[in-house]
């Protein structure tokens, strides 16, 4: 390759490189950002602690240069002391002189030797300032380091380079022990400061023994809290004092308890080895980790730590911020949060905070005029839902003694009355905040009832409480005066007993929980176009654990009234085009549909038959019937519906609007649709009151519907019901049932296969039945026949059929044709045809040979009539292609 490609090549590189690291900047940026954040605080704290080392250590070392002034001249001879000598030999010389003696002079000695104590002393002296001065040189550089640090990240633009730079010098303060450094200085310091006062000691000792006393137990003094002060830490991680050498003494104690951890013997056995621990390499680091652990200190802290927060808020703008908190802390995507929902009970609970007062100021301070509109809605929305997060956590779990925090919750009501249209929003959190506020209300008085009873005081007391309830519950609308009675003559039966009394009490909660939930309910649909804030949530808990049966019939007037005020006003709605609402229009009647659990047969109520009659969607229909046992109860309650629609029985719902027979009909069409038949127990009594009517074409249909119903059911029989007996099972029958099988109580594997083949010769015989009944009277157009001869012409046969019912189906079909040719476009789409429309596809080619034992027209008069029927009706079944198929498939399995 020459030169030049080798340059082009090394450019091509580098502008690839280049475009690699312009897309990455964005990445890099926010690497830039978390660093400058972090380096610079680290940074700054150094250059601060590095001042105030500057200025003690100048201060200390001035003041440590003045001893020593003084100190160094014990180290030589003193001149003072040479001069004192001197005269004191010429006096004595003069002395001797005058008395005409002799005088000798002393020999002096030459050498000087200094004091130990003076050499200990200025020993210690210069050493501390030796560590003084290097203190305050190290600190110097280390300032000008930090500096240097900060001036050199900042001197690029570019995020890359800016990135790169960040961690090329970041990582080099670690692999040079820039921290140790930071480290050492104050310890430099300490270190000097405490030689000085061992200096001072050796100084003062050849001065005065009591004072050196004095100095030595300050140094003591010092070298002992200075010691304590660096264990402190170790075992206390809340402790704030700590020195240089905490750190040291942290991971020496650690290193230490792993090796006796690993060598310790056990009382009654040999010395194990066990395997160490990882330590935790610096002492911040072990108090992160105890502070985030689960102790029951960590709780104390936590709540004196929130106290405190709601004490320091002054203003509402400081305020806001943390009731917007409060709904996340207690409540998570899917459940609530324990842990933050007991530290917000606590604050509930902690009077002087008066934090559901403050919330009700801040909201309050909305219509002072001094907010936007966007902040003042911001401020609404924050405090519903941080009242509705308190006051759900009032019924979770256990009660307070003193349901005060309630009462204070309660006496905040948010109305629903003289709102404008722009603040209808509202109502979306009010409505459940009311719901959950008066059942939490309730519940908790209760719950106090209860603890007065048990705790020994007279129920006279309890039950001035609870009149006190009802007196509330009666003013705020949802307790009729006839439920009001009945539950006055429950309680005053039992002020006899502690047991009964609690029983009463107990019913009374659960009685008004309904009608709670009856209220709630009622005004999400009359009030709101969709479900309101913390729908589910709301739902979940005020709905009751369990449902009395016993208490069923004071419950039913309340239900069968919502029920009817639901259905009438929504079903107004949705015949008005409104369709975005059934959806969760559905919902609310749903649940209060599965609530209709009366304790014995009873009239249906108005609303759910109109609802049945209105609601267009299976799924829905399903989801009110099948998810509990409404569905039975519904067919419990048909005959008497029926008795009371024909004018039968005086029992007729004083909650429900008369229902005409014609719309009882149509809802039984639409329950037998679903493919559940009546239960075995039941079904005498449906069609003895379906015969009581007048035959109709519902009637026909109805009838028909019921029956192909039961019939499906008898493919899942239960124990002791005999299936190969039932009376809707033809007599005239082409299965032969064992004597063996005939008379088993359970359906087994060996008789499921010749049951499922009796059910489909009883579906042929229905369908003939029903056919006959219609071509062509009496009842020439009966009630919904396409789907009535669908749903009856199905599952396919799976067994041989009597010919008898062959031709019977057969004959009916002709004449259906005669009369009603279009009629059979739906009969020859049910499933009885498909195993001979299979058989061939729509270009007329042959498709593999299906199963021959399906194939039931085996008559051969049948297989006529029915093929002749087909070919003559080919200008009035469009499309034909399904009658061209079953034509070719029946010449094809049966060789015609």
């Amino acid at each position: 390759m020459s030169d030049v490609e080798n340059m082009s090549g090394g450019t091509t590189d580098k502008g690839h490189t280049s475009n690699n690291e312009a897309s990455a900047s964005k990445l890099w940026a926010v690497y830039v950002s978390e660093a400058e954040k972090y380096d610079k605080s680290l940074v700054e704290s150094w250059k601060s602690d590095m001042e105030g080392m500057l200025i003690f250590s100048g201060l200390f070392s001035a003041t440590l240069t003045a001893f020593i002034i003084e100190s160094y001249k014990t180290l030589v001879p003193d001149t003072g002391d040479s001069t004192v000598h001197l005269l004191t030999q010429i006096s004595q010389q003069l002395a001797a002189a005058s008395n005409g003696s002799a005088f000798q002079p002393a020999v002096q000695s030459t050498s000087f030797v200094p004091p130990a104590t003076s050499l200990v002393c200025n020993a210690l002296w210069f050493i501390s300032l030796g560590l003084s001065l290097t203190c305050a040189l190290v600190a110097t550089l280390l300032e000008q380091w930090a500096r240097d640090f900060l001036h050199r990240t900042d001197m690029r633009s570019s995020p890359v380079i800016r990135a790169r730079m960040f961690s090329l010098l970041y990582y080099g303060l670690k692999r040079f022990g820039m921290h140790t450094v930071v480290d050492i200085i104050p310890l430099l310091l300490h270190s000097s400061l405490v030689l000085f006062f061992a200096g001072l000691v050796a100084f003062l000792i050849p001065i005065n023994v009591a004072i050196a006393v004095i100095a030595a137990t300050i140094l003591v003094i010092v070298v002992g809290v200075y010691s304590l002060l660096t264990v402190l830490p170790i075992w206390y991680m809340d402790c704030p004092y700590r020195t240089p050498l905490s750190n040291t003494c942290w991971f020496a104690s650690q290193r230490i308890l792993n090796v006796w951890r690993r060598w310790q013997k056990p009382l009654d056995g040999p010395r194990v080895y066990h395997r160490t621990r990882s330590i935790t390499p610096t002492i911040v680091q072990a108090m992160e980790q105890h502070a985030m652990e689960d102790l029951g200190a960590q709780r104390t802290r936590d709540e004196r730590a929130l106290v405190w927060t709601i004490k320091s808020l002054a203003d509402d703008d400081e305020l806001e911020p943390f009731v917007e908190g409060i709904p996340d802390a207690v409540w998570g995507p899917d459940r609530m949060h324990r842990a933050y929902a007991d530290y917000v009970r606590v604050l509930i609970d902690t009077h002087d905070l008066q934090l559901i007062r403050r919330i009700e100021r801040l909201f309050r301070s909305c219509d002072a005029g001094l907010l936007s509109a966007e902040d003042s809605r911001r401020r609404r929305v924050t405090c519903f839902k941080a009242l509705w997060a308190m006051g759900s956590l009032l019924g979770v779990s256990s009660f307070p003694t003193e349901p005060q925090s309630v009462e204070s919750v309660y006496s905040w009501k948010t109305r629903r009355t003289n709102i404008d249209d722009s603040d209808r929003w509202m109502l979306h959190y009010s409505i459940s905040i009311d719901a959950l506020m008066r059942w939490s209300t309730f519940r908790l008085h209760l719950a106090q009832c209860e603890v007065d009873v048990k705790g020994g005081r007279l129920p006279s007391h309890a039950l001035s409480r609870l009149e006190s309830l009802i007196q509330e519950a009666q003013m705020l609308g949802f307790l009729p005066p006839a439920i009001e009675d009945a539950l006055w003559r429950s309680l005053d039966k039992s002020t006899g007993s502690a047991a009964q009394f609690i029983q009463a009490t107990r019913e009374f909660h659960t009685v008004v929980s309904h009608l709670i939930l009856f209220n709630y309910l009622e005004l999400c649909a009359g009030s709101l176009d969709s479900l309101p804030y913390q729908w589910d949530n709301t739902l979940a808990m005020i709905t009751p654990e369990r449902i009395d049966l016993a208490l069923f019939p004071i419950l039913t007037g309340p239900l069968e009234n919502s029920l009817s005020r639901v259905v009438y006003t929504q079903l107004d709605r949705m015949n008005s085009g409104r369709d975005g609402d059934v959806g969760w229009i559905d919902t609310i009647i749903l649940k209060l549909g599965h609530l209709w659990r009366p304790a014995e047969s009873r009239c249906i109520p108005s609303a759910i038959i109109h609802y049945l009659n209105a609601q267009k969607d299976d799924a829905v229909f399903s989801a009110l019937l099948y998810p509990t046992d409404l569905g039975v109860q519904l067919w419990h309650s048909i005959p008497i519906t029926l008795s009371v629609a024909l004018g039968a029985s005086t029992r007729e719902s004083r909650f429900s609007r008369p229902v005409a027979l014609d719309e009882v009909m149509c809802a039984l069409w639409r329950i037998a649709s679903l493919g559940s038949g009546p239960p075995a127990s039941v079904y005498e009594a449906v069609m003895s009151a379906l015969l009581q009517a007048k035959a109709s074409q519902r009637m026909l249909s109805v009838v028909a519907m019921v029956r192909t119903a039961v019939l499906r059911n008898l493919l899942i029989p239960g124990p002791g019901i005999f299936p190969f007996r039932h009376k809707l099972l033809p007599t005239d029958t082409a299965i032969v049932v064992p004597a063996e099988v005939l008379d088993v109580s359970e359906v087994t594997t060996e008789s499921r296969d010749l049951l499922n083949k009796r059910v489909s010769e009883a579906t042929v015989a229905l369908l003939a039945e029903f056919l006959e009944d219609c071509s062509p009277a009496p009842f020439p157009y009966p009630y919904r026949a396409d789907e009535t001869l669908r749903f009856m012409g199905s599952p396919a046969p799976r067994g041989q059929i009597h010919a008898r019912h062959q031709i019977r189906l057969a004959q009916s079909m002709h004449r259906l044709s005669t009369h009603h040719a279009y009629w059979l476009a739906s009969l020859v789409q049910c499933e009885i045809f498909d195993i001979y429309a299979g058989t061939v596809t729509p270009d007329s080619r042959s498709l593999p040979s299906p199963d021959l034992r399906h194939a039931w027209l085996e008559d051969s008069t049948a297989r006529a009539c029915v093929t002749d029927t087909l070919v003559g009706c080919a200008r009035d079944l469009r499309p034909d292609l399904r009658r061209r198929a079953i034509i070719q498939g029946v010449g094809l399995l049966h060789g015609t």
